[in-house]
């Protein structure tokens, strides 16, 4: 702290200077003056902290020495000393910015005290002062952050007249005119590693600053969830002129994009009004990249032109996912196939919303686990630990979707097939045991069987043909008449008690069966195997 005392008459000036041991009271300096011009001088060559002046004195008196310090610097503590007790003075004094109002002669306690409390007053100002431009460097290399904050507010909806004094403060001029966002979505950053997307992204968002710079357009690049670089592009007041630019804007930034060796996915939000409406517009360019699962990856895409589906999409493709079920438990892959790929089609064409349409994929995966569970499998093994909805939303494009769902289905029905054949084996088996134990019983065939094992006698039938390639009749048949073979062989045993023992109680209908099957009747085979 630096102490001036500023008056005509020296002893006063001299006195006050030794009479109080100010460097023990925090000073490091004690100058004095001994007219206005001089204290003037010397506050503004010697940096004074406080000062203590007459009122009236040569070449400046206290009251315009008030003025000039200050205009200097106004933090300057000047406590005013004089014989004049004039009110007028007083007033005037207090009015300029003066600390303090004290008359000659003064009490050295008071006077001490008073220069005290100035010489604190100051401190704090200082400190604060100090506080005040460490923050302020601080806010200016936060620059940039403070910017993202301000449009990413501003993209949420938020707009007012602090918004208004924020973009102001960080050096954004924006217009309240009409105007349009549009996103650019990397697509080459997947495999990247951090490092490098983060690279990837830097580059992006620099070459559209450059592509606005090039073409004087008023416009601000900011991040979005997912690496997203959102444009924020002012207009012109005039709609028409706006609308000449979007259209221009939305395929030259691609190209030019591509031109530089990115990947990307552009998405044009349609044209806001007003300022305080452009977060609609940026949540429009965020859904148009969205539109890429129809679209495809690496294009530009404007939302006005996806077009709302017809009513009678959805009743359509919701029979369709209700027709698969019979199909894919029944193995039949074709007719599967074709119905996805109806499904597919209609999505495509008809560009439902991207979340409904993953609802539907879901549907089918539903379907599919259904399969199973009627199988009685757990479902889960189609998806291996992994979450069947986790991966229909991390699929970008409709042919990554139908590339995934297509292997699932692949493998869905090749485990029903798998678990059918294994279990048909064992249902043939048991017909088998059935067929060796009674055989020889007239009732027996294909009712009797099935109601043995609890099926239908139509299952029984397409089980049987699946699993052995031949008729449950034939096979029967078939099996009697070798029985009837060995029976033969023993000249003892009638043919009519052959008949009986393999399940005939008509001779002559197990002879033109045997007949049929051998090309002899019983009697003529018994005489060739015993000659």
């Amino acid at each position: 702290m630096k102490l001036l005392i500023a008056d005509d008459e020296p002893i006063v000036r001299n006195g006050i200077a030794n009479s109080i041991q100010w460097r023990s009271k925090g000073f490091t300096e004690v100058y004095t003056a001994e007219d206005g011009l001089v204290a003037y001088e010397k506050t503004k060559e010697l940096k004074i902290d406080v000062l203590i002046a007459d009122i009236r004195m040569p070449g400046m008196d206290g009251l315009e020495l008030i003025k000039k310090v200050r205009e200097l610097d106004d933090g300057i503590k000047v406590v005013i000393l004089t014989a004049y007790d004039d009110f007028n003075y007083a007033r005037e004094a207090v009015n300029l910015g003066a600390f303090d109002y004290l008359l000659k002669p003064v009490d050295s306690n008071l006077l001490m005290e008073t220069v005290l409390k100035a010489r604190d007053a100051r401190e704090r100002e200082l400190n604060e002062k100090d506080e005040n431009d460490r923050i302020r460097e601080i806010l200016k290399d936060s620059m940039p952050e403070l910017q993202e904050r301000f449009f990413n507010s501003l993209l949420k909806g938020e707009w007012g007249q602090h918004m208004i004094k924020r973009a102001e403060y960080l050096n954004i001029h924006i217009d309240d005119i009409y105007s349009f966002c549009i996103a650019a979505l990397p697509e080459n950053i997947d495999d990247m590693s951090e490092e490098e997307t983060q690279i990837e992204v830097f580059k992006l968002r620099r070459s559209i600053e450059d592509y606005i710079d090039d073409l004087s357009l008023k416009g601000y690049v900011t991040e979005q969830p997912g690496c997203v670089q959102m444009l924020i592009l002012n207009g012109y007041e005039d709609r028409e002129r706006t609308t000449g630019l979007w259209e221009k804007i939305g395929n030259e930034l691609y190209d030019y994009l591509t031109s530089k060796g990115f990947k990307v996915t552009v998405g044009v939000g349609n044209i806001v009004d007003t300022i305080s409406r452009i977060h609609k517009s940026g949540e429009q360019a965020i859904n148009a990249t969205g539109y890429r699962f129809y679209m495809g990856r690496c294009s530009t895409i404007y939302l006005r032109d996806m077009e709302p589906p017809r009513d009678d999409v959805y009743q359509d493709i919701y029979e369709t996912i209700e027709s698969l079920l019979p199909f894919i438990k029944m193995g039949e892959k074709e007719k599967v196939n074709k119905e996805i790929d109806t499904v597919f089609k209609r999505i495509g064409e008809s560009m439902v919303p991207i979340s409904t349409a993953k609802r539907w994929i879901f549907e089918i995966v539903m379907i599919l686990s259904r399969s199973i569970y009627e199988l009685n499998e757990n479902p889960d093994m189609l998806f291996q630990k992994s979450d069947p909805w986790r991966e229909i939303n991390s699929k970008d494009t409709i042919e990554e979707l139908k590339e995934w769902l297509d292997d699932l289905i692949v493998t869905t029905i090749e485990y029903i097939e798998l678990r059918k054949s294994s279990r048909n084996k064992g249902i043939v088996d048991k017909i088998y045991k059935i067929i060796e134990d009674k055989f020889a019983d007239q009732s027996l065939n294909l009712s009797t069987i099935a109601d043995t094992l609890h099926y239908t006698p139509n299952y029984i039938s397409f089980v049987f043909k699946q699993v052995t390639g031949e008729n449950f009749t034939d096979f029967l048949t078939k099996y009697r008449v070798e029985k009837a073979k060995k029976l033969l062989t023993d000249r003892n045993t009638k043919i009519y008690t052959v008949s009986l023992e393999v399940g005939y109680a008509d001779p002559k209908y197990f002879s033109k069966i045997f007949k049929k099957i051998t090309g002899y009747t019983p009697a003529e085979f018994r005489e060739i195997i015993q000659r």
